[in-house]
């Protein structure tokens, strides 16, 4: 009975992967196998004339590979090993015709940070000289960013990097290490460092805040198309925002923008627009609530229910504000009849809202608009008890999708949400999601279960897709004019074209040009292939 019962349900597997229809949106090519670069992280670009840029580092080692994306072929690997001792990666920044690999090296005697960059000839796929940009003037914090999930990291991040909307400034940022730990008593002093695209220093200041650590906080930061570096910050005594610049000569300007601070947000991002204006974006949440088993960075269950936008010019004036709140019926949207229910409680008190919906990325339109695309994200800890003692099993979820897209005018366009259920142990692994834009229509890529293919919204919660067992390569279809969406699926991860695909990640899919986008896979026997998606439709 039970080998019958294990036997139907293969059928019923085998019955769904065969019913798949793949979209003919998409042609996809796999190109001849190449030997595997064993690293630790990976990091892919798509260049000017097409093709693409690999680079690998690990173990003081990097490889710079560069690929074609007609033929479908490596064109030349090159490696070094003469990067100073301890160095550690932290960026690769393309700008408008440059680009450089950013590292910096620890130096004990001085108990002090050395960043150094490192420019990339990408006709050649060769490393230049290196060059010194900054020393810290004592130890560096590591940056925190709320989030509702902490996944496992190779990388010790110090400095954090920021391009200008034209892509002709690179803005670095960095903390020193606090002198007094008391958050009353404490100023933190910031590193602001801004560069032209030949790295000459257009700003270069270790500034001071004006207030103490629990008297403000620093919510985001970008530059100007003129290099002018821009903060913006809570200020908890006024209960106000406020906007700092610092100039050419490293004066620090504040300008209060007259906006009540006193919400409950968890990260606000901003980019300079095509108007040469400041948007500003992140959600605002009306409670915390607190799971035993659900676990967010602070225990916490950030339950978010407004889109605040805000856009702002270079002086500081505020041209468009609006607080853009999440309708029920987008809530209720893809959950379980017992979810809907909690959401009709906390409806009931004024508190419906989407649980861990965590803000991933603020688009810049041409036209002036922006959309903002969130996730859902959170960690389940289970504690498994056996007679031989008890273990610690963590789950990394990434659920459904929201779009919000703003108009150049300041006004709602349209709100959506999308279908999405994954669930891994590894950490990232292939899960969450990689934005793509085309020429026509807007593209979210990631991996489902394809029993997922035709789902409605008050079917309720999607199938699972474990992270490493199969599945499809899907897409998001999205009208960017009037939020229309389509899905697609785009290949079969076992069988694409012939090849098995392992270790596919989302975060290495990537743009080489206008509606074509390449996904570097491992193929066994020590060696990779490179998958090509073309827009065809």
């Amino acid at each position: 009975m039970k080998n019958t019962f294990l036997f139907l349900i293969l059928i019923a597997v085998v019955q769904c992967t065969q019913g798949q229809t793949l979209s003919t949106d998409f042609k996809v090519d796999v190109s001849d196998p190449y030997k595997v670069i064993d690293a630790g992280s990976k990091e892919y670009l798509g260049l000017d004339d097409g093709n693409a840029l690999i680079v690998k580092m690990g173990r003081g080692i990097v490889n710079i590979q560069k690929f074609n994306t007609q033929s479908m072929t490596e064109i030349s690997r090159n490696t070094y090993k003469d990067l100073p001792n301890g160095s550690v990666f932290q960026n690769l920044i393309k700008t408008k015709d440059k680009i450089y690999y950013f590292y910096y090296v620890y130096n004990k005697s001085d108990k002090n940070f050395q960043l150094y960059a490192r420019e990339i000839d990408p006709v050649n796929a060769t490393f230049l000289d290196q060059k010194l940009i900054l020393t810290s003037s004592r130890k560096v914090v590591t940056p925190v960013k709320l989030s509702n999930i902490k996944l496992p990291s190779i990388r010790n991040h110090k400095f954090s990097f920021y391009n200008s909307y034209d892509q002709t400034k690179i803005m670095i940022s960095y903390r020193l290490y606090p002198i007094n730990k008391k958050d009353k008593e404490n100023y933190d002093e910031i590193g602001i460092y801004v560069f032209d695209q030949d790295l000459n220093k257009i700003v270069a200041q270790e500034t001071k805040m004006p207030y103490t650590e629990a008297n403000m906080s620093n919510l985001s930061y970008t530059v100007s198309n003129n290099g002018i570096a821009i903060m913006l910050v809570a200020n908890k005594i006024n209960k106000s925002y406020e906007m700092f610049t610092i100039d050419s000569e490293g004066k620090l300007h504040i300008k209060d923008l007259g906006l009540n601070s006193d919400q409950l947000i968890m990260n606000i991002s901003m980019k300079e627009n095509s108007k040469g204006n400041f948007v500003c974006g992140g959600y605002y949440a009306n409670g915390l609530e607190f799971d035993f088993f659900t676990l967010s960075s602070s225990g916490l269950i950030f339950n978010a229910n407004v889109l605040f936008y805000m856009e702002i010019d270079a002086q500081g004036n505020i041209i468009h504000q609006g607080l853009f709140e999440f309708p029920k019926e987008l809530i209720m949207q893809f959950l379980s009849e017992k979810q809907r229910k909690n959401v009709e409680k906390r409806e009931a008190k004024g508190k419906a809202g989407i649980l861990n919906l965590e803000l991933l990325k603020q688009i810049t339109k041409s036209d002036g608009s922006t959309l903002f695309l969130g996730e859902e994200q959170y960690v389940v800890q289970e504690y498994i008890y056996t007679p031989n003692g008890s273990k610690q099993k963590t789950e990394y979820h990434f659920a459904n999708i929201v779009l919000i897209k703003i108009s150049a005018n300041g006004e709602l366009k349209w709100m959506k949400k999308l279908p999405k259920n994954q669930m891994g142990t590894k950490g990232l692994g292939q899960l969450s999601i990689a934005y793509m834009e085309g020429k026509k229509a807007d593209y979210i890529a990631f991996v489902d279960n394809p029993k997922n293919i035709n789902l409605k919204p008050n079917e309720g919660v999607p199938s699972p897709h474990i992270d490493g067992r199969g599945g499809f390569l899907t897409t998001y279809k999205v009208n960017m004019n009037n939020g229309e969406v389509e899905k697609h699926t785009i290949c079969e991860l076992e069988d694409i074209k012939g090849i098995r695909a392992y270790q596919v990640k989302t975060n290495r899919i990537f743009r080489v040009r206008q509606n074509t986008f390449l996904m570097e896979v491992y193929i066994k026997k020590k060696q990779d292939a490179m998958i090509k998606f073309e827009l065809v439709n």
